[in-house]
């Protein structure tokens, strides 16, 4: 799907993309940003992230461009967003159960859902200078135990530098 796609996604063809990648371990890059409207593109999201909870028995890692679409902090969409929300959450959280990793991508870090935010074990955040987007990040390195100083380099960052922070494991 997308400008570059080799194959046009149907907004129906969630469930039959999500049962090839679990049966034939496809690799693919699934752009969903070319759907005629964000209803399809819901519609699309739902049948794949609910066929790959069930399906899946296999390592598979998610990167979930541009997250903040379809896992948003505050869905405003009507329709189908949420549920749209609430089955992508269920990857993020509950996916490892089924061998599912994920990668949040999103230029937008306050807009991101906090539930699946949270769950992330790594960041890695570049420039950031929106005061919202660094609170999401301060929330995260707060959340997490992480060095504080992570948040007050973001402003300062080089074009393409970016920070990693790692969450600290709890002593048992």
């Amino acid at each position: 799907g997308g400008l570059h796609g080799d194959l046009p996604l149907e907004p129906t063809a969630g469930k039959v993309i999500a049962d090839l990648i679990a049966d034939q371990r496809l690799t693919c890059v699934l752009d969903v940003s070319e759907f005629d409207d964000r209803q399809q593109m819901y519609r699309f999201l739902i049948d794949l992230g609910e066929t790959l909870l069930r399906r899946n028995r296999e390592v598979l890692h998610l990167f979930l461009e541009e997250a903040d679409e379809y896992l948003p902090q505050n869905p405003r969409d009507k329709g189908l967003l949420p549920k749209c929300l609430g089955v992508w959450q269920r990857v993020v959280k509950r996916g490892r159960f089924r061998g599912i990793g994920s990668t949040q991508v999103t230029q937008r870090s306050a807009s991101l859902n906090k539930d699946t935010l949270y769950q992330a074990e790594a960041l890695i955040a570049m420039r950031v200078t929106g005061p919202k987007d660094r609170e999401a990040i301060r929330d995260w390195v707060d959340y997490h135990n992480v060095a504080k100083e992570v948040v007050s380099s973001l402003p300062a960052r080089a074009h393409g530098e970016a920070t990693l922070a790692i969450r600290r494991r709890q002593a048992s």
